[in-house]
């Protein structure tokens, strides 16, 4: 049977990581955590490195004009930063562990905001030191005398889970700016994008890849992606399979069937990307996938129709009219511009798309679509 003691911990506990996974709830767990450490002031803060200004803060049961003043003034000069930072992680560091008594009795930071704001005497800890610092700091209730050994004792006993929150926390803020960033990056250039977890699970889908669900170009079944027609979902099962099978960072890319509407897609996968591969968690994604519509892809340059007419055996003089009606150009504005006639250059056409396979220009320009893609990096 637990004691009530031991009830009330593991309440403490279960806050901190319901507070990871909703930052409003930092305030009122460090607030419950103080108040069962007979504390005062106590603050989290997350930092890049030492002489940086904080890229996320929460703190409870402070003076809030000194503690801003400190965090916009003092903290990147705060010599107790880098020494904490130095520090192991998960020790509590007191204050003559961080401060010699030259400092308490000279520092413009102890003596102009901690001795005046009740943030004398923190117990101090390092929770987190790889992609981000975490630091943590507590004040006694009364200040002015250090922390009680019994204290001290409740507070070692709950840095861990703490520590393990913290970690899930900037995991989980970092993963979220990364979708946010990704989504809105290749949302702006016209490319859906998928975060897939290590089962095929969907993690995040931007506004186009939401279009393809809802179109059923993709589908989701049973928390998994797949794809609408038969024929891409076999292309799909195999490059998810080469992935899974080379493992770490590679890569893979296959062509859609064409939609109803016409449109095929270029899909190319990313597997553990360094940018996410780095959030070693549960819910980190295992696969980015990139799908492009080929019609919206950046125009076709000159070397890659060389290249793909040199495919073909196709002939400088035909290659010059594939490129023209690639760029859109008409072909009586080709002949004026090169004094030839236009049946000439309808020939020289003709002769191009009968090598690769072809009836019509619109054909023709998707062949050299999927070449591009297929043969891109």
């Amino acid at each position: 049977m637990t004691t009530a003691l031991e009830d009330h911990e593991q309440g403490l506990r279960d806050g901190f990581f319901e507070a990871a996974l909703d930052a409003d709830q930092w305030e009122g767990a460090l607030a419950r955590f103080s108040e069962h450490l007979n504390g005062g002031a106590v603050n989290l803060i997350l930092l890049e490195k030492a002489g940086a200004l904080p890229v996320d803060l929460h703190y409870e049961r402070v003076d809030e004009h000194a503690y801003t003043r400190y965090i916009s003034d003092y903290i990147e000069t705060d010599p107790r930063v880098p020494r904490v930072l130095n520090a192991p992680v998960n020790t509590v560091l007191l204050e003559r562990d961080v401060l010699t008594e030259g400092e308490r009795r000279h520092s413009a930071i102890y003596n102009d905001l901690m001795a005046r704001s009740g943030m004398r005497n923190q117990a101090i800890s390092l929770l987190a030191s790889d992609t981000l610092f975490a630091g943590f700091g507590i004040a006694p209730r009364d200040d002015s005398q250090p922390f009680a050994t019994e204290d001290l004792a409740r507070l070692t006993r709950l840095l861990p889970s703490l520590k393990q929150a913290v970690r899930l926390h900037t995991a989980n803020q970092s993963l979220q700016m990364q979708r946010s960033s990704l989504g809105d990056l290749w949302g702006l250039s016209g490319k859906g994008i998928v975060l897939l977890g290590a089962s095929r699970q969907l993690l995040y889908a931007n506004s186009l890849a939401d279009d393809l669900l809802r179109a059923g170009v993709l589908r989701r079944v049973h928390g998994q992606v797949s794809f609408g027609d038969r024929a891409s979902e076999q292309r799909w099962q195999h490059a998810w399979q080469e992935l899974r099978k080379r493992g770490g960072t590679s890569s893979d890319q296959f062509l859609t069937e064409p939609t109803p509407g016409g449109t095929t897609f270029g899909v190319r996968l990313f597997s553990s990307p360094g940018m996410l591969g780095r959030l070693a968690w549960a819910g980190a994604p295992a696969v980015v996938m990139l799908l492009t519509p080929l019609s919206d892809m950046t125009v076709i340059s000159a070397a890659e129709i060389q290249r793909f007419c040199a495919l073909f055996s196709i002939t400088p003089a035909e290659a010059r009219v594939v490129e023209a009606v690639c760029q859109g150009q008409q072909l009586s504005d080709l002949a004026q511009e090169r004094q030839v006639a236009v049946d000439t250059l309808r020939k020289q056409l003709k002769s191009a798309m009968a090598k690769c396979g072809v009836s019509s220009q619109k054909d023709l320009i998707s062949r050299l679509e999927r070449f591009c893609f297929l043969t891109s990096g």
